[in-house]
């Protein structure tokens, strides 16, 4: 059953045409029970395949942010976390929002996003700085302020992700 999970992340992920949303794949992967899609997300976030992990962690967003398991899936965080650390900024991204949808559990991965928050690259500084609001109470007004800061940004998504995470969208 965990192949034939993985192997749906598989078949989703590299087509980008395909009508088939995280929310989509998340369905798909419960269909096999909790346990089954756990493993296959975990699997699919550790593949050395783009598409294959942002998959994973969108999925895994949605089923954290929905409550699908009915608590969190502690056991797909480690891998979360790890990806924080990935070479594609878009892997990384979407590691930042599923990380983020954990709450208070994801507390460890405070140190992590607090450095990509201090980055340079506005999208992510600004993704990891909201996330920190929902791990974490430390660093709070640093992480307010680039969002504040971000909320006049001339990228819409950056100022409209600045905006919700303070609470204006």
């Amino acid at each position: 059953a965990k192949t034939q999970a993985s192997a749906i992340l598989e078949r989703l992920a590299p087509d980008p045409t395909t009508p088939y949303t995280p929310m989509d794949a998340a369905h798909r992967l419960l269909f096999f029970g909790v346990d089954t899609a756990v493993e296959a997300l975990i699997v699919g976030i550790q593949s050395g395949k783009r598409d294959v992990a942002i998959l994973s962690l969108d999925a895994l967003q949605w089923i954290v942010s929905q409550d699908q398991f009915g608590e969190k899936p502690l056991k797909t965080l480690p891998a979360a976390i790890a990806a924080l650390g990935h070479h594609d900024r878009l892997v990384r991204a979407s590691a930042i929002n599923a990380v983020g949808e954990f709450g208070k559990a994801a507390g460890q991965a405070a140190p992590a996003l607090l450095r990509i928050a201090r980055t340079d690259e506005e999208y992510l500084q600004v993704v990891a700085a909201a996330a920190i609001l929902k791990v974490s109470q430390d660093h709070e007004e640093e992480m307010r302020s680039i969002l504040r800061t971000a909320t006049d940004s001339s990228n819409p998504m950056v100022a409209f992700v600045a905006r919700e995470a303070i609470g204006l969208e």
